[in-house]
């Protein structure tokens, strides 16, 4: 079961990556009770995000979500790039 909160922070995010040239190509959000994960596999549309632009869309979504306040607990964001097995 979804949060009421979820739908509208995938959009957030993945309008942040896009706006930084980036794509969302895989989206996990799990909220248990007082633990909110959200983990986001980003890569540019050519292939070869670097750890910089991975640590800078992890900033600029973070503070997207945080400035809309829509997590009403605390979370855990991870952007990673797809690595080799994707």
């Amino acid at each position: 079961m979804n949060a009421p909160w979820q739908p509208e922070a995938e959009k957030i995010i993945r309008a942040c990556c896009e706006a930084q040239g980036a794509e969302v190509f895989a989206l996990t959000v799990n909220a248990n009770r007082n633990d909110v994960r959200i983990l986001a596999v980003v890569d540019k549309p050519g292939g070869g995000i670097t750890l910089e632009e991975c640590a800078r869309l992890n900033r600029a979504v973070a503070a997207a979500l945080d400035d809309r306040q829509l997590i009403p607990e605390g979370y855990v964001l991870e952007l990673n790039s797809p690595g080799l097995d994707w």
